[in-house]
């Protein structure tokens, strides 16, 4: 969710929607588009099954879309001609806004495509792929927001507008590349320790099968399998006995 919000926001920001505001209104955009891209991402998750997902993050990110035009129809005609035609702008900015909704909710769909099977997986290495993919996923919106944000420089007369949009965009790659190699070290390094592990390298610990004593619905569980690793105090040290019955600490795959 923070990954869809990032960078729909940079990307809102960067000035990906029909400028009809010269640019003036792309924070509140901005911001509305942070809001509620987390809250598409949230709905699509709890959907039974991905291809519900993907349907749901394209109807509800096309739905608010358009919404989210009206505030600012309503800013730009109260600033220009008065309230008297409010309604045929706010009709307008539906009319824009449903177009553009759906432009996001392509991306949108894609991440969600990529990482619901991840999610519903609920194993630790699971999270960290799934942090891999949002990643890259965040970082490629940023790149797409760098080069919006580029044409919209050259295509706006004010400075004031756009100096921030290319730094937003950059932090945005920035960050999506941050996550990307938290989550593949975080799987390297878990991968390696669980390898040490099996190959009895780790003298206090072992792997084993899943027996009937171990409280398996209470364990974390590191990916998907039917064997835990087991914790042995003293085991490593030959001055002492291991403990016959080591306490199961976390679930592995097999």
């Amino acid at each position: 969710m923070v990954a869809a919000s990032l960078a729909c926001a940079s990307v809102a920001y960067a000035g990906f929607y029909p400028t009809f505001d010269g640019g003036e209104l792309r924070l509140l955009l901005g911001i509305s588009t942070a809001l509620l891209a987390p809250v598409v991402i949230h709905v699509a998750m709890n959907s039974p099954r991905r291809k519900f997902a993907v349907i749901r993050t394209l109807t509800l990110a096309t739905a608010l879309g358009a919404a989210s035009t009206l505030v600012p129809a309503t800013i730009l005609l109260s600033n220009s001609h008065g309230g008297e035609v409010l309604g045929v702008v706010c009709t307008l900015g539906v009319l824009a806004g449903l177009p553009t909704g759906f432009a996001y909710a392509i991306p949108l769909a894609f991440l969600v495509y990529l990482t619901y099977p991840l999610v519903q997986a609920k194993t630790y290495d699971a999270a960290d792929r799934v942090t891999m993919r949002a990643g890259t996923w965040t970082a490629a919106g940023g790149a797409f927001a760098l080069v919006v944000s580029t044409w919209l420089m050259k295509s706006m007369t004010e400075r004031s507008h756009d100096v921030l949009p290319p730094w937003v965009a950059l932090a945005t790659v920035a960050a999506g590349v941050v996550a990307t190699v938290v989550g593949d070290v975080r799987l390297r390094r878990r991968a390696a320790w669980v390898a040490r592990v099996r190959q009895g390298l780790e003298p206090e610990y072992r792997s084993r099968p899943v027996e009937a004593r171990d409280p398996v619905d209470q364990l974390p569980c590191l990916s998907a399998g039917a064997t835990v690793i087991e914790w042995r105090p003293g085991s490593g040290d030959g001055a002492y006995r291991s403990a016959a019955v080591g306490t199961a600490l976390a679930v592995i795959e097999d």
